[in-house]
């Protein structure tokens, strides 16, 4: 579906005053993909045209070629086509069209990926590298439960292709969606309950967290530009589907001295997870709070704090034990710029991805180490009114 800037950048590309519409197609993970055979509504009619970005972007690819076809009731459509990226595993849920690769009003603080929690990546929780586990997660086992030697691990590194993401867990999509790789951490992992809150602000001080060195610099965007999380919830159950409450999560930026940080806390809607355990959360840069003395040049760390809690604010553990009930699982973290106007740069056209397995709505999966092409299709005609 074409946007409202899509048909604003048509029109000047057609006078001849912009040198492109249709340059690049963005590959999204955020949105909830629909059935195949899905009726577009009222609300996607409404909402589509006035998006200005994917809910989350994976990457940009160059388009490779173009068309003009009829289908099979005879409507006209301009195809645009082009190749993903062999090497990592995707599951794809959206689609866009942009004018170019970036905006070339905010060049050095444009969109882009943050933190894709890649092994690459070197997280560490407690001074040291997280916990890998390549092995099952359910040690094999027909119940696709959690095993309990696992679950004594705050922080588990594993991959969204592990054996125990399979049956109940697809349906509920709790693997991660950009890369393979994701980071799991329990549902006790930080308590950012509302009894640990001073101020309404949790209380950081001594709580676990997993850290990574890094340099960011975020002074020259907008207080409107985003940041976005996306996360899953794992079920240590393997059947049972009971989603928690709320998820929180803390992102805080630490300086050079430690004199200072920037927070931004992250919380889900009540009931967000149920049924699909996948969500992206989204905070802009100005609900951000500082602390002490600091300057985004000298930043050289950054912290993630992680909690699920039920109706009363409180962090969710098993009941009688100290064991929890679930995994948040990290996939990326995303900054988006909509601060930066351009008149000859926006997303033109966009929609969500129609795909059945086993009779549900999901997202489809590129493989690692394999070849694909998307294609975009758009609808002309000549209105008659």
């Amino acid at each position: 579906m074409i946007t409202d800037k899509g048909k604003e950048i048509f029109g000047k590309y057609l006078v001849g005053s912009a040198p492109a519409y249709a340059s690049y197609i963005a590959i999204g993970c955020g949105a909830a993909p629909n059935p195949s055979g899905y009726e577009t509504t009222a609300g996607d009619l409404s909402a589509w045209p006035q998006k200005t970005s994917l809910d989350f972007e994976m990457f940009r690819v160059p388009i490779t070629s173009r068309g003009f076809v009829q289908d099979e009731d005879g409507n006209s459509q301009v195809v645009f086509s082009a190749e993903v990226p062999t090497t990592e595993r995707y599951e794809i849920t959206e689609v866009g069209i942009f004018s170019a690769s970036s905006n070339p009003s905010s060049v050095g603080y444009d969109s882009r990926t943050l933190y894709a929690f890649t092994r690459e990546e070197p997280w560490k929780y407690l001074e040291a590298a997280l916990f890998t586990e390549d092995q099952p997660l359910d040690n094999l086992s027909a119940s696709k439960d959690l095993s309990l030697s696992f679950r004594d691990n705050p922080a588990i590194q594993t991959n969204a292709t592990n054996r125990m993401f399979r049956a109940e867990r697809v349906v509920r999509s709790e693997q991660s969606r950009y890369f393979n790789n994701m980071i799991m951490l329990s549902s006790n992992f930080s308590d950012l309950s509302d009894s640990s809150s001073i101020a309404g602000e949790w209380d950081l001080t001594d709580q676990d967290k997993i850290s990574l060195a890094t340099s960011v610099d975020l002074s020259r965007n907008s207080p409107l530009d985003q940041v976005k999380l996306a996360l899953s919830v794992v079920d240590v159950d393997g059947t049972a589907g009971v989603a928690p409450n709320r998820v929180r999560v803390t992102l805080e930026f630490t300086t050079v001295n430690s004199g200072g940080s920037f927070r931004l806390d992250f919380e889900s809607e009540v009931g967000a997870f149920s049924p699909s355990r996948y969500r992206v959360l989204e905070q802009s840069i100005g609900e951000g709070k500082t602390y002490g003395t600091f300057l985004w040049s000298a930043v050289n760390n950054v912290n993630i704090y992680a909690a699920a809690v039920d109706e009363f604010g409180e962090v969710i553990v098993e009941a009688g034990t100290d064991l929890p009930y679930y995994y948040i699982a990290l996939d990326a973290i995303r900054l988006e710029n909509i601060g930066s106007k351009n008149p000859l740069y926006a997303m033109t056209g966009y929609t969500v991805i129609e795909n059945t397995e086993n009779g549900v709505a999901r997202p489809i999966v590129k493989l690692p180490n394999t070849s694909a092409m998307v294609e975009f299709r758009l609808g002309v005609g000549v209105f008659n009114g």
